[in-house]
């Protein structure tokens, strides 16, 4: 049991659907957004996208969740990171 009163067979349990992270692309457009507040979105995107070794991609095995599948996927959402400005 798992406090519940509901019976699991799994330890881990896989994310059900995709997760979805929506960020401007000209900050400076919206009143109240900062330099700061653009820079941040755009570093902490860039940081989960990245596949290189140190990268989120890299640092999320092993944690229960699932790395973006490679291809076109995560290649759009780097894309995608990289547009973030104010």
């Amino acid at each position: 049991m798992d406090g519940t009163g509901v019976g699991t067979t799994e330890k881990k349990y896989p994310l059900c659907d995709l997760t979805y992270i929506l960020a401007f692309q000209n900050y400076s457009g919206y009143s109240g957004a900062t330099k700061e507040s653009a820079t941040t979105a755009n570093n902490y995107i860039n940081y989960i996208v990245n596949g290189k070794a140190k990268g989120g991609q890299d640092e999320i095995a092993g944690h229960d969740y699932l790395a973006l599948p490679k291809g076109v996927l995560v290649e759009e959402a780097q894309k995608g990171a990289t547009l973030i400005a104010f």
